[in-house]
C-alpha cells in the first residue's frame, strides 16, 4: 500500500470527523503521552509548546508539519474541529481527576517542584514509578478505597508471572514502610487535591502494620568492625568501604556523601561540607570528622586525583562513566554490587553475628542509635551531631539516661526550699 495514500486518508477521515475535544480526549489519545509517533503519522496528541509558539492559528493551512524531539508530527488543524494543539491547551487546563495517573502524577509534581528541594523530588519519582505501574492509564478521578487497598496488596506481593508478563519492573515486594511512604508522599497529596481523599479517610483507611522496632538496623562497633575489615580486604570493596565508614562515622546517608565535590572538603580542618543530596536544608551542613573518617576522606581524595581531578567542582565519588574523559561532572550511582558483595562475606565468615537483612542505610540508624545510648548526650546535642532527628520509635527504643540525670529532671518538680 502506498504510504502517502494511507497518510491522506487518516488526514482525511480525521478532519471529516467533528470531534468534541472530550471526546477525543477520551477516545483518541496514546496510552502513553510522551510515546514518540513514527515519521509521517497523524498525532492524536498535540504538545503544549506548539499550540503556544503561534502554529495553529484559524488562519492557518489545515495541515501544518512542525519538529518535537527530532521526529516530524503532523498536526491538523481545520476551522470548527478541534485540532491536537487545542486539545492539548485543554489538557493543559484540565483538572487532575480527569487524566490518567501518569499524566495527573506528572501535572502534579512539575506543579509542586518549586516547593521542595531536589532531593525529596527525586524520592518522590522514585514514588510515583511504583503507583504509575500499577494504576498506569486509570483516571485519577476514578480512585477509591477499593483502589488504594488493591495497591498495598499489590505492592506487598512479589509482581512477576511468567505467564503473563515478559518483564516487570516490580517483580520484587516492597516492605510495608515503603508502601506507606508511597502513598502518604504523593497519592494522598494526590487524591487530597482533587477532593477524593476526605471520602477514603472516613471509610477508615489503614496502612499495613509497621513494626513498632522500626525498619533499620542498629549494629554494635563490633559488627562494623568485622565489616570494615572485610570490605579493606579486596580491593574491589575499598571503595565501598570507606564510603561506610564515612557514613557510620558521621550519621550521614549515601545520597549526601556520593553528591561530594572536592571543594566541599577541607582536609587541613578535618571537615566535609554537604551542599548537595541532603533531604532539607538542615542537613546542608558543614560535618567535623573524626580520625578514622578523616582517613577515609583521604583515601578517596588520593584516589580522586590518581583519576584526573584537578577542579574543585569535579565530584569526588564520580560515575564511572566520567573517568575516561576525566570530566568527573556526574557522581557514582550507588555501592550496591560492593555491599551485597560484603554481606555475602560477613555470612560466610561470621555466621552467629552477621545479619544479612541489613542496609548500608542502617550505618546512619546504627550511628544514631550509638549516640541516643550515651546518657551524657542530651536530644539537642545528638540532632545537632547527625544533621536530621531520630525517629521517635528510635528516641523511645534507645536513649537512656542516667540515675543523676533523672533525678535532676525529676528535680525540678520539688518545691524549692
Amino acid at each position: 500500500m502506498n504510504c502517502t495514500n494511507a497518510l491522506e486518508r487518516k488526514i482525511r477521515d480525521f478532519t471529516e470527523n467533528n470531534i468534541a475535544p472530550r471526546a477525543l480526549q477520551q477516545n483518541a489519545l496514546p496510552k502513553k503521552v510522551t510515546d514518540r509517533k513514527p515519521v509521517g503519522s497523524v498525532s492524536t496528541y498535540a504538545y503544549v509548546k506548539s499550540c503556544n509558539s503561534g502554529l495553529h492559528s484559524r488562519s492557518q493551512a489545515p495541515i501544518t508539519v512542525i519538529s518535537h524531539q527530532r521526529n516530524p508530527v503532523i498536526h491538523i488543524h481545520k476551522p470548527g474541529v478541534c485540532c491536537p494543539g487545542c486539545l492539548a491547551l485543554e489538557l493543559e487546563n484540565m483538572s487532575l481527576a480527569d487524566l490518567p495517573f501518569r499524566q495527573a502524577f506528572t501535572a502534579w509534581l512539575n506543579a509542586h517542584s518549586c516547593y521542595i528541594s531536589e532531593r525529596s523530588r527525586e524520592d518522590y519519582k522514585q514514588y510515583g514509578n511504583a503507583l504509575c505501574e500499577f494504576f498506569d492509564e486509570a483516571l485519577l478521578g476514578t480512585l477509591n478505597i477499593g483502589s488504594v487497598r488493591s495497591y498495598q496488596q499489590w505492592r506487598s506481593a512479589a509482581n512477576y508471572h511468567p505467564e503473563t508478563d515478559s518483564f516487570c519492573k516490580y517483580r520484587h515486594h516492597a516492605g510495608n514502610v515503603r508502601i506507606k511512604n508511597e502513598i502518604n508522599s504523593v497519592l494522598k497529596p494526590m487524591l487530597r487535591e482533587v477532593g477524593l481523599w476526605a471520602d477514603i479517610k472516613a471509610k477508615k483507611f489503614r496502612h499495613l502494620p509497621v513494626s513498632q522496632e522500626g525498619a533499620g538496623v542498629a549494629l554494635t562497633k563490633d559488627q562494623w568492625r568485622q565489616i570494615f575489615d572485610i570490605a579493606f580486604s579486596h580491593k574491589r570493596w575499598m571503595v565501598a568501604g570507606h564510603c561506610l565508614q564515612i557514613m557510620f562515622r558521621t550519621g550521614r546517608g549515601f545520597g549526601e556523601l556520593r553528591k561530594l565535590k572536592r571543594g566541599d572538603v577541607d582536609l587541613d580542618k578535618g571537615t566535609i561540607r554537604i551542599t548537595e543530596g541532603g533531604k532539607n536544608e538542615f542537613r546542608k551542613r558543614t560535618v567535623t570528622l573524626v580520625p578514622s573518617a578523616l582517613e577515609s576522606v583521604k583515601w578517596l581524595v588520593d584516589r580522586w586525583h590518581d583519576m584526573g581531578g584537578q577542579r574543585d567542582d569535579q565530584y569526588l565519588l564520580p560515575h564511572k562513566t566520567t573517568i575516561k574523559d576525566k570530566s568527573l561532572n556526574r557522581p557514582m550511582a550507588s555501592i550496591n554490587f560492593a555491599w551485597n558483595a560484603i554481606k555475602r562475606e560477613w555470612k560466610l565468615t561470621q555466621p552467629k553475628q552477621a545479619r544479612p537483612e541489613t542496609r548500608q542505610y542502617d550505618a546512619r540508624v546504627s550511628a544514631a542509635s550509638l549516640l541516643l545510648q550515651n546518657p551524657d548526650l542530651s536530644l539537642a546535642t545528638i540532632e545537632k551531631a547527625l544533621g536530621w532527628t531520630p525517629s521517635s520509635a528510635m528516641r523511645k527504643r534507645y536513649h537512656r539516661a542516667d540515675l543523676e540525670n533523672q533525678r535532676a529532671a525529676l528535680a525540678t518538680l520539688e518545691d524549692a526550699g
